[in-house]
């Protein structure tokens, strides 16, 4: 009796779990070493102005965001973050940043493992976390401890709620994901037409009182601290600086002046019907993943390192193409991403001049998909396949002869 002999490629379920288990720990640990022993002058300065700074305030029974005490500059992530994890404000700035930072890096893979449409091979799960770690909005968001990847995390659950009908878990996530709610925009409006088409108006009432509760019960540490805070929050939000940030907005208005105002107004309209048509024509989860790409490009208030969330549709299309032309296509095309961002950043040093990586990484997956679709066999035409049964018929008649 001959035992047949497992192939290198045909990995047992725990086996796989190993693996996924371990590239979460490890590249977790990249991340965490690499901010600390390789970006420590800037470690954590978003983290330390717009969540360490206002928690401590909270925690010492202060108005968030009155920054006299701290003297840090005025925070501008919404009140909702800051909620969530006043807490932080009772450790000291260098552990609470770590346990950020831990947290984060993290949230990343884990993400990435709840979206992949399958388990990935040794080489490509070795080539992501070659690439990944040197893209530099993933540097960014881990150099200033932001908060995308949280947000990302957080849809990415609500993707999956929505998908098991879990309406009011749904409103939940929202809720706690409305910290930076230009992160969301485009997805609550996708969602919205999915809860309609599959629950109506009890699924979108399920998640509007849940999204609500949740935020509201996130802003009362806020008041507890100080009832008089939402004062400071608008000073704050009408002194927010003019930065010049990655977005077409600061593109066409620094180009072509108050015209830009229109021709973001034009990209938006066009951005939010291909964002219809897809929650129409798409899987569900698919249709997610598009979407929360391209509100990147149709928000005004937009950075680099929220540019990571471009990385789950990107790792979504590396796994699930069948061509290996189309991967490695892929892999060159975000390799020459990683360059480019690499080369503006040493040369230019603005962030603003970032503004076409979302454009280049969703134009770099539809060429993939294009090229799968081109090495892929052709379907036969109805006369082929009549040509070939009467051949078949022919063949089965001339050996009953």
């Amino acid at each position: 009796m001959q035992t047949t002999q497992e192939t290198p490629s045909e990995l047992r379920p725990e086996q796989v779990r190993m693996i996924q288990v371990g590239t979460i720990i490890a590249l977790t640990a990249f991340i965490v070493l690499t901010v600390h022993f390789t970006m420590p002058n800037r470690t954590g300065w978003d983290f330390r102005t717009n969540l360490h700074g206002p928690a401590f305030m909270v925690a010492e029974g202060m108005s968030a965001y009155d920054t006299r005490i701290t003297g840090y500059p005025d925070g501008v992530w919404f009140p909702t973050i800051v909620g969530q994890f006043f807490w932080l404000g009772w450790l000291p700035l260098d552990m609470a940043t770590v346990a950020w930072t831990v947290a984060t890096a993290f949230a990343f893979p884990f993400a990435l493992f709840l979206i992949m449409p399958r388990n990935p091979s040794p080489i490509l799960l070795g080539t992501l976390m070659l690439l990944i770690p040197i893209f530099p909005p993933f540097n960014y968001h881990y150099a200033l401890a932001q908060v995308s990847v949280y947000t990302m995390l957080l849809l990415i659950l609500a993707c999956i709620s929505l998908e098991r009908e879990k309406y009011i878990l749904v409103g939940i996530l929202f809720g706690l994901a409305s910290g930076k709610p230009q992160l969301i925009l485009l997805p609550v409006l996708g969602f919205a037409i999915a809860l309609w088409r599959m629950g109506g108006w009890q699924a979108w009432l399920k998640v509007i009182i849940a999204g609500a509760l949740t935020g509201i019960l996130s802003l009362v540490p806020l008041f507890i601290a100080d009832p008089n805070w939402l004062t400071d929050f608008f000073a704050t939000v009408d002194n927010i600086p003019e930065w010049q940030r990655p977005s077409y907005l600061d593109l066409f208005v620094i180009n072509f002046g108050s015209i830009g105002n229109y021709m973001f107004a034009v990209l938006c309209t066009v951005i939010i019907a291909i964002n219809t048509w897809i929650w129409f024509k798409l899987p569900l989860r698919l249709a997610f993943l598009w979407c929360m790409t391209l509100n990147l490009v149709a928000i005004p208030l937009v950075w680099s390192w929220d540019f990571v969330m471009l990385l789950p549709l990107y790792v979504y299309y590396l796994l699930d193409l069948k061509s290996v032309v189309a991967r490695i296509l892929l892999i060159i095309l975000f390799s020459v991403c990683i360059i480019a961002s690499i080369g503006v950043n040493t040369f230019l040093g603005e962030a603003y001049y970032h503004w076409w990586i979302p454009t280049f990484m969703i134009l770099s997956i539809l060429i993939a998909i294009g090229v799968e679709r081109y090495f892929s066999p052709k379907p036969e035409t109805h006369s082929e396949a009549r040509n070939e049964q009467s051949t078949l018929v022919r063949n089965l008649l001339s050996k009953s002869n």
